[in-house]
């Protein structure tokens, strides 16, 4: 196998992952969303104008907007469509996954925080009297942790300590503690 061919190879690999990537889903439904969102402001733009148009432009007008109204109502039932679609395939996925939500450590702590907050207390007041209720946690390991800085700031018996506290934490307080690390 000569290098020419490798290469012809590896670049029509490449180009057939883009295609898949460009024709994917998620980009593709939200073109389709901006679609809507476009045809529905030109809609308003359309009906705004036809108020103070004459009779002639107000006929142009309306058969633009039907035009108009007629493409907006494909768009929402391909979105409709693709709504079941995805209800369809996430009911057939592993239900004890749906039923219990998956967070980071961050989201779980700042739900922590949320639920201690009392008389708007602010967030660095709430992480202190946290703090204290952990002695052996220092604040800048924890927002080091909270930020994704671990690489020679925190060390990993101290991320698990990090860890432990806002699993109890949150434990006390009722919260679903399923990271996205579990």
């Amino acid at each position: 196998m000569d290098l020419q061919s490798l290469d012809r190879r590896l670049a029509a690999r490449a180009i057939e992952e883009d295609l898949v990537r460009i024709n994917s889903r998620p980009v593709h439904i939200s073109i389709v969303e901006h679609a809507k969102s476009t045809l529905e402001a030109q809609l308003s733009h359309l009906d705004l104008l036809r108020g103070v148009a004459t009779p002639e432009e107000a006929a142009d007008l309306d058969a633009e907007m039907g035009r108009k109204r007629a493409h907006l109502e494909k768009i929402r039932a391909e979105l409709t469509a693709r709504a079941v679609a995805e209800r369809v395939d996430s009911a057939e996925s592993n239900e004890a996954s749906r039923l219990v939500p998956t967070i980071t450590w961050k989201d779980l702590f700042d739900q922590v925080l949320e639920k201690r907050k009392q008389n708007g207390e602010s967030k660095t007041a709430l992480l202190k009297l946290w703090l204290r209720e952990h002695p052996r946690l220092c604040r800048t390991q924890v927002t080091d942790f909270l930020a994704g800085r671990i690489e020679r700031r925190v060390s990993a018996r101290c991320c698990e300590k990090i860890k432990m506290a806002i699993r109890t934490s949150a434990e006390k307080l009722g919260l679903p503690t399923r990271t996205s690390s579990d």
